[in-house]
């Protein structure tokens, strides 16, 4: 079973370096503040954010200084009116975000932290999963769900994401967590990878328990876990042919796609199996890295990577027993509750999330996807962040926050 790594490794030598030079300001007490005048309400005096790759800012496979600012959740401390540290990676990031399609392997892997002076509020990580916002331990170890990574420290400093969060004596929190319980399973393109619904409740259960224990919080939202199928980037294999066919030698030479991936009628599977585009990404990268292999993506059921019609209902399924126990959490503390696939749904029925992405176009996975078409866009962080000022507003009398402004509108939901 492939494994899809957010970071390229570093050597062991390398590590050591970047350790050495990172620990005087990997605790939490050195970091890029995003600050705003005057806080605007003791239920924001000390705002904090856990989540995975999405709240941290990763976007287009990449995650820097740039992205990290465009999140929801900066966005929204915007809105609080409250100080805001978030672990900034120097440009071009850590790893450098995608710049186009086909990728090109960027000339740096990962452009490290800067250090300023101010307590890191964001203590999202990519690639994490609910497990791992309690432990820096990793129970699976080569399996799915990936575990801690090099983010890992340099964002959290060796302290876990709820170690982290408690050290800011928040008072408010949001979380956005356990879409890679999820996700992981269907990059791999296996459903028996996905955390199981009592393990998932469980774990989340424990997060919300260790946000309780802070005598600080006052309030928190919780938000759902996102449908991994509907996103743009897990689309039919037969797109990968014409995809591999326009790229051309902008490819490796050792990487190719399969003839099972061509349409259904035409002898293959590949109008009606999927795989995800991280998948394909991380197959290509590992061409360039490996130049004596030969790695080919191909369609066929038990294929790593493909995901069947079945598998993707189980998917979904799975993601909706996730949702369901999220929400009584938040019913049970007290806390709102926000499940973005709503607001996902009534994109993709406008025609704003396509089903195939245009690899011709410069937003090929739409407005609302960054360029690995799993990622959010900074357009969708904006919606994100105004969806969730009602819903703090609502589930707290004393809170007056303001929606922000140039928010790209969105369809009626069809259950509103």
């Amino acid at each position: 079973m492939k494994r899809l790594p957010l970071l390229q490794p570093l050597s062991a030598g390398a590590a050591l370096l970047v350790l050495v030079f990172l620990t005087p300001w990997l605790t939490g007490c050195s970091d890029e503040s995003l600050t705003a005048p005057e806080t605007q309400d003791d239920l924001f005096a000390s705002y904090v954010a856990l989540g995975n790759s999405i709240t941290a800012g990763f976007q287009s496979g990449g995650i820097n200084v740039q992205t990290q600012s465009e999140s929801y959740a900066v966005l929204l401390a915007e809105q609080m009116g409250t100080p805001f540290g978030i672990p900034a990676l120097n440009p071009p990031g850590c790893p450098p975000p995608l710049q186009s399609i086909p990728p090109q392997p960027p000339d740096t892997q990962c452009g490290l932290r800067s250090g300023t002076t101010s307590q890191v509020k964001n203590v999202a990580v990519p690639g994490a999963a609910l497990f791992d916002v309690l432990s820096n331990e990793d129970p699976n170890g080569p399996d799915l769900p990936p575990g801690p990574n090099q983010l890992t420290q340099f964002v959290l400093g060796g302290r876990t994401q709820i170690q982290a969060a408690l050290d800011a004596n928040p008072t408010f929190a949001t979380a956005w967590i356990g879409n890679n319980d999820v996700l992981g399973a269907a990059n791999a393109g296996s459903v028996d990878l996905a955390t199981s619904p009592t393990d998932f409740e469980a774990r989340y259960r424990a997060i919300a328990d260790s946000l309780n224990a802070a005598e600080s919080l006052q309030g928190a939202v919780l938000v759902g876990v996102a449908d991994v199928t509907a996103v743009p980037g897990i689309f039919p294999g037969q797109v990968y042919l014409g995809l591999a066919q326009q790229a051309g030698d902008q490819l490796p030479g050792n990487f190719s796609v399969s003839s099972t991936c061509a349409p259904n009628d035409q002898g293959g599977q590949g109008s009606t199996n999927q795989l995800s585009f991280l998948f394909a990404l991380d197959l290509i990268n590992q061409a360039r890295q490996n130049p004596n292999g030969q790695f080919t993506l191909s369609c066929l059921n038990d294929d790593p990577g493909v995901l069947t019609p079945g598998e993707l209902d189980a998917l979904s399924s799975r993601t909706t027993a996730y949702n369901n126990i999220i929400s009584s959490i938040a019913d049970e503390n007290g806390w709102g509750f926000y499940d973005p696939n709503g607001d996902f749904e009534a994109l993709e029925e406008a025609g704003e999330i396509p089903q195939v992405p245009d690899f011709e176009s410069n937003q090929p996975f739409g407005q609302f996807f960054s360029l690995d078409g799993i990622h959010p866009s900074a357009s969708t962080h904006r919606v994100v962040a105004d969806q969730l000022v009602p819903v703090i507003n609502q589930t707290y009398d004393d809170a007056d926050l303001s929606r922000l402004e140039n928010v790209p509108p969105l369809p009626a939901r069809n259950d509103q």
